[in-house]
């Protein structure tokens, strides 16, 4: 009787710890690409916390800040303006954030909606994902555009596309 008891508690507690959502810690790999028009940068520092479990995608979550004083459009003069009030004002609002909503599988992979913050301004975001899986590593891809005027970076312009495609590479442990 004592066997079957130890047995039936080892298969719950097994179960049951397989059945946690699994968190991830951020890899300092990651890569953090834009492009508008002629422009192409990157932001070279960000923090974050993920959870994903594919066995019970609804217990996923994703939360990123990224340290918009990293921003690097190759150029110093460039990346000053970028910093300034008229772009990021980055003084005010020092960090860009992204918190998940909801996670969701789709046929293409998956799909995270959520609450993005880019100068003091807060707009719900649906961003596609990718992952691979390899060595006991995970890596989330995705890409996808944003409107830069909706968070008042920059002004309505010519030499600038109101349009930034984001590309963004996280890979995890």
């Amino acid at each position: 009787m004592n066997h079957i008891f130890l047995v039936s508690l080892f298969i719950t507690l097994t179960a049951s710890t397989y059945a946690l959502p699994k968190q991830w810690k951020l890899l300092p790999q990651y890569k953090i690409g834009f492009t508008a028009g002629e422009f192409a940068g990157t932001f070279k520092k960000m923090t974050g916390k993920i959870t994903f479990d594919t066995t019970d995608i609804s217990q996923s979550s994703f939360q990123f800040i990224i340290d918009a004083n990293t921003i690097d459009l190759g150029v110093p003069g460039i990346n000053k303006d970028a910093k300034g009030e008229a772009w990021f004002n980055t003084k005010q609002y020092p960090n860009i954030q992204f918190t998940s909503r909801a996670v969701a599988k789709t046929p293409a992979g998956y799909q995270v909606t959520g609450e993005l913050t880019v100068k003091g301004i807060k707009k719900e975001i649906i961003i596609p994902l990718a992952y691979t899986l390899a060595k006991g590593k995970i890596i989330f891809k995705t890409t996808f555009s944003l409107k830069r005027t909706d968070y008042e970076i920059g002004k309505q312009s010519t030499d600038v596309p109101p349009d930034v495609e984001m590309n963004i590479e996280i890979p995890a442990s």
